[in-house]
């Protein structure tokens, strides 16, 4: 839920930012396709929970994904 948040707070923020970034009305396409791709994380899970019970380290998981989240957001101050 809460990387959901701030996805939809940067689409909110989007006809903002276009303007004034070099990358214009290209951004939103860029987004397009990280959402998409951040699509396969848990996909991967699912995968490795079928093919190696136990061997995954879901604290390590968790956390990776939450340090990304933050440091995206913090980035985007800059």
């Amino acid at each position: 839920l809460g990387s959901w948040v701030a996805v939809n707070g940067l689409w909110v923020e989007l006809p903002l930012i276009v303007n004034s970034l070099p990358e214009g009305w290209e951004l939103p396409s860029y987004l397009t396709v990280i959402i998409q791709l951040a699509n396969l994380g848990p996909l991967l899970v699912t995968v490795m929970h079928k093919l190696s019970p136990g061997r995954l380290n879901e604290r390590a998981v968790i956390y990776s994904v939450l340090s990304i989240g933050i440091l995206s957001c913090v980035l985007l101050i800059f």
